[in-house]
């Protein structure tokens, strides 16, 4: 369960899922990822760094902090914003996804793996 309230324990919405899968999937899915890993700097801004190879999101955070005693330091008015996307992953259009790799030049091969992998793809609650 995610935190430690126990009167939200009996909402399905604070426990983060588990997906069982097989090792060949899980295999299909290692490979598919380092190959997308050769492109992904296409598809992916210079300031995402979750998930990215050789990115860390300390950088995102340790840009924040700067800026901000920057403009502390220079009597400056700030504004920021941050975003969470709730379970932004579950939201995501498949064929939009599908259509912007296909954009950026990925190998049919690999596009055709990601689509598999998504077919049926779903979760279930067991209470």
């Amino acid at each position: 369960p995610k935190g430690n309230d126990a009167s939200k324990l009996r909402f399905p919405s604070n426990y983060r899922p588990i997906t069982l899968a097989n090792v060949d999937y899980k295999v299909l899915m290692k490979v598919l990822a380092r190959r997308l890993q050769s492109v992904i700097w296409k598809i992916v801004g210079p300031h995402q760094t979750c998930g990215i190879k050789d990115r860390s999101i300390c950088t995102n955070i340790h840009t924040a902090r700067s800026v901000l005693e920057f403009c502390d330091a220079e009597y400056r008015t700030i504004a920021l914003l941050q975003i969470d996307l709730e379970k932004v992953f579950d939201r995501v259009c498949h064929d939009v996804l599908f259509q912007i790799l296909e954009h950026v030049g990925i190998w049919s091969l690999i596009l055709e793996g990601v689509k598999m992998a998504y077919l049926n793809c779903y979760n279930k609650i067991n209470n």
